[in-house]
């Protein structure tokens, strides 16, 4: 039968443990376990011991992120204030009808000057060709501009699909290399993308701004998960990988600043060999450390008799 007695002599039959609470508190003697994971710090502890060393570490790197992601902000807020009337690009207005002309957005009009000058370099039927109809593309545009997304997606997805059989078919285009060919199409995705932009993308009649922003407060508020907790091998202290880290950051945040899409899986790229060098950073310090561990058995003995 067990009773308190009998359990408290069964108990001082077992040897002490040797670990010991003081190595489980937190390393700033809260009152609060620590976590290896964290350095042997508490959640709270870890977070503000991160902080500090975050900004002491980088404090430019941080005023640069903190930079890039205003300007975001602030550059798609101030596209939601903007008109364009994308149908008189290539078409010379009316008389009766010029007061009643919005100004185009200055990246829609530098998209049309660099669209133009490229169109430049081919024969004048290409040239007269593909403006032809890029145009009607955006006269179709016109009277849904930002009221029906749908059915403008399937109008420019039809439209891409339509120019590039012909451009594929036509004998017009027959002397042009294959890699001409994708250049001319990229240049027009490009053009067409940064003029329907502004309604398309940035419309002031979705919440897609809300939704993006509600989407930021929730990666901020994970801040306390470490590379430790998502079995990343990437050193948090390592300097040479956070500089990777920070350019694959800068890559993404400059995704908002721009308005091709060329342009954005371009930056998006640019991300992921960032993580990659980073890696590559690791595992070849890693390779050192081993290397060096492996070549000097005898240092190895001594330290292990010790």
């Amino acid at each position: 039968k067990l009773t308190t007695k009998n359990i408290l002599i069964m108990n001082t039959n077992y040897p002490p443990s040797r670990l010991q609470v003081s190595s489980l508190s937190c390393k700033n003697k809260c009152g609060f376990y620590g976590n290896p994971s964290w350095d042997g710090y508490c959640s709270v502890c870890y977070r503000n011991a991160h902080q500090k060393q975050s900004i002491v570490r980088q404090p430019s790197s941080n005023a640069s992120i903190s930079t890039q992601i205003s300007d975001a902000e602030s550059k798609r807020k101030l596209s939601t204030g903007r008109n364009t009337t994308i149908k008189n690009i290539f078409k010379v207005p009316r008389d009766d009808s010029r007061d009643q002309i919005q100004v185009n957005p200055e990246e829609c009009l530098q998209a049309e000057k660099e669209f133009k000058t490229f169109l430049n370099t081919f024969r004048a039927s290409i040239n007269a060709d593909v403006s032809r109809h890029v145009s009607k593309l955006l006269e179709q545009l016109e009277p849904i501009r930002g009221s029906n997304i749908d059915q403008a997606s399937m109008i420019v997805q039809d439209f891409y699909h339509n120019l590039s059989n012909r451009i594929s078919n036509n004998p017009m285009y027959s002397n042009l290399p294959l890699k001409i060919k994708e250049s001319l199409l990229n240049s027009v995705e490009r053009f067409i993308t940064t003029c329907i932009y502004f309604w398309a993308f940035a419309s002031p009649t979705t919440d897609d701004e809300n939704v993006d922003l509600k989407l930021q407060e929730k990666i901020r508020s994970l801040h306390w998960v470490s590379p430790y907790l998502l079995d990343s091998p990437i050193n948090p202290n390592s300097p040479e990988e956070l500089t990777h880290l920070d350019l694959a950051t800068f890559a993404l945040i400059k995704v908002n600043t721009l308005l091709a899409s060329e342009d954005k899986l371009s930056q998006i790229v640019q991300c992921c060999r960032s993580v990659f060098d980073a890696l590559k950073v690791h595992y070849r310090n890693y390779t050192v450390i081993t290397q060096q561990y492996l070549c000097n058995p005898t240092n190895n003995i001594s330290q292990a008799s010790t």
